[in-house]
């Protein structure tokens, strides 16, 4: 883990074994874990069910931080190694301040640390008491099928990750399922996320990007690269809209480097606050071209 060096990957120092307790010795992030992170910026929910979520983020916070995520991803790929449990909990968040704005870099952390913390998330049926679970809800169907993990399925996951941005972690992927049934319905055929969640609303483009990350066939879902492209398009669209305060327009490709998929031209009204209320912007796409 020393050898890994990377700016959006946690840094591993070493370890203190001479005694107990033992010790991991980690890159300090003063802001902690980045699902807590993401719940720490927003308002108590509103009593209405479905009520908008009231959050001090940015789109273009959202954003960055899920290209730092992706940053690293691109160096796992690259590297050829596979996290197996890429999941917001397992993200580490250090905020600074600089020149009186708020500088965020997010890291991927080292695998299982957040276990103890965010026990609920890990299924463990069949497995001795006290043993490691499996993250069932963030897991691509051919890891719980046929115990198959690749790139590609590290893939699936940061797909996931992208919906507990976009809802600044105030519900995880199949909240109102149990892991059972996540489980039972991988097994006949696939689920993903927003197959169960009828009401997030999302700008088109990261709904697409999730699509794409959530193929059944995992040869068929983009690169961590290509994806990387669609992110940083956005994000240079939404800061030129948002500098200039008129109407612009960004091409967006995501680019499958085995199936050449098409790219997508977005056509945006210019200013838009948050993802939760930009297709209430009537948000005019014409040439939008829909990933299935």
């Amino acid at each position: 883990m020393s050898q890994i060096q990377h700016p959006n990957i946690l840094h591993f120092y070493g370890v203190c074994v001479e005694k107990e307790p033992f010790y991991i010795v980690m890159e300090y992030m003063n802001s902690g874990d980045l699902l807590s992170y993401l719940q720490s910026t927003c308002a108590p929910a509103a009593a209405e069910p479905y009520a908008p979520v009231v959050s001090s983020l940015t789109v273009a916070d959202l954003l960055n931080m899920a290209r730092d995520i992706n940053q690293g991803c691109v160096y796992l790929e690259d590297t050829k190694k596979i996290h197996r449990d890429l999941a917001a909990r397992n993200c580490l968040v250090r905020c600074e301040e600089v020149d009186g704005a708020v500088r965020r870099t997010v890291k991927i952390a080292d695998f299982g640390m957040s276990r103890d913390v965010y026990s609920k998330d890990y299924y463990r049926r069949g497995m001795r008491r006290g043993g490691p679970g499996v993250p069932v809800k963030w897991m691509a169907p051919e890891c719980l099928t046929e115990n198959i993990h690749t790139t590609q399925s590290d893939v699936w996951s940061f797909g996931v990750v992208l919906y507990e941005l976009m809802a600044y972690g105030q519900k995880g992927p199949y909240h109102e399922l149990s892991n059972d049934y996540v489980l039972e319905m991988q097994k006949r055929g696939g689920i993903h996320p927003l197959m169960v969640d009828k009401t997030m609303e999302l700008e088109p483009t990261v709904r697409n990007v999730m699509l794409q990350c959530w193929k059944m066939n995992r040869d068929e879902r983009p690169t961590f690269r290509s994806v990387l492209q669609v992110l940083e398009s956005l994000l240079e669209n939404y800061i030129a809209t948002n500098e200039a305060g008129s109407q612009g327009e960004t091409e967006v490709f995501l680019i499958n480097e085995k199936h050449q998929t098409e790219g997508t031209m977005l056509t945006g009204p210019g200013k838009c606050e948050s993802f939760p209320t930009l297709r209430r912007k009537e948000y005019s796409a014409g040439n939008i071209i829909a990933f299935s």
